[in-house]
């Protein structure tokens, strides 16, 4: 039985790796994926795809790490990826977010890389534009020019008074006091938030999995022979039967460092002295788990510590 588990247990290691960590969300993704021709470029897309929740929808996101990169238009990727990554950071903080020049650098994407896939970037902002977002103060400039358009003409009515004028005048203050505002939620343009080089399971490569797997695999064989019964030759068969119990004592001795400090806690001399110590061995009694069967198998196993005195 325990054989089978293991055979299974390979198995899944040699399948991992071939399994992408990241897939497409809908049938256009695929398609998009599967127009590729180049495998290498094919496979870099695959393994940097992750899903991320915007305005409430699971949307697939494209972040290939800059050292990947090998196209025309790497410039303008890296440009692209992090100005998008700013803009997630700001959609999951609620703040209102300005695309500014990114749709253009994506049709520049789009002209020097025709291969590249761009459509990932145009989806994903595409869900930042359908976002709600909060109310600017540009809605207000049509208040004060609705007010000035329901003044009456000059001549079909009488000269309007200072007190009167005096609201008109408050919503222009108002007004122009808003747009000299800049909003705080307003995300900046300006300088492009920097790409974020984490670390994830997707770049480990597959040969990295079988190495780690094979590993793995040799360090538990090893730890079920340690445990083989003399008598009757099972692999994880013994099991241990009491506590450690010291057996031997020996006289030794340990090297230690000692330092010397000052009052400001300054180390001015550094010497080596030994120190008495002594190394006693400990014995364990083991017995066979099959001993149902008939096995009457059992051992004893040692380990050696050093103390000081």
């Amino acid at each position: 039985m325990m054989k089978h588990l293991y055979c299974l247990y390979l198995g899944l290691l040699l399948v991992l790796p071939l399994t992408p960590t990241a897939k497409a969300q809908d049938a256009q993704d695929r398609a998009v994926i599967e127009k590729i021709s180049d495998k290498k470029l094919r496979k870099t897309i695959e393994k940097s795809l992750s899903e991320a929740l915007i305005n409430g929808r699971s949307i697939a996101i494209l972040r290939v790490k800059d050292r990947k990169l090998k196209s025309a238009a790497a410039d303008q990727i890296i440009y692209v990826q992090a100005r998008l990554d700013g803009f997630l950071n700001a959609s999951r903080r609620g703040e209102t977010i300005e695309t500014g020049d990114v749709p253009d650098r994506i049709q520049e994407i789009q002209t020097l890389d025709p291969v590249w896939p761009v459509h990932f970037y145009q989806k994903e902002l595409q869900a930042y534009s359908n976002q709600p977002t909060a109310v600017a103060a540009e809605p207000q400039q049509p208040v004060a020019k609705t007010i000035e358009e329901s003044k009456p003409a000059p001549e079909a009515t009488p000269k309007k008074t200072a007190a009167t004028q005096q609201p008109v005048g408050t919503v222009r203050e108002q007004t122009t006091a808003t747009k000299e505002t800049p909003s705080l939620s307003t995300v900046s343009t300006d300088t492009p938030a920097k790409s974020s080089e984490t670390f994830s399971l997707s770049d480990i490569p597959g040969w990295g999995w079988i190495v780690l797997g094979s590993v793995l695999f040799l360090w538990v064989q090893k730890r079920r022979h340690f445990k083989k019964c003399p008598q009757c030759g099972k692999w994880n068969a013994m099991r241990r039967s009491g506590s450690w119990h010291v057996v031997d004592t020996e006289a030794s001795y340990v090297t230690k460092e000692l330092k010397t400090r000052n009052r400001r806690g300054e180390v001015v001399r550094t010497e080596e002295c030994t120190v008495p110590a002594t190394i006693y061995t400990y014995r364990m009694h083991r017995l066979c788990k099959y001993r149902k069967c008939g096995c009457t198998g059992e051992d004893y196993i040692y380990k050696k510590v050093k103390r000081e005195n």
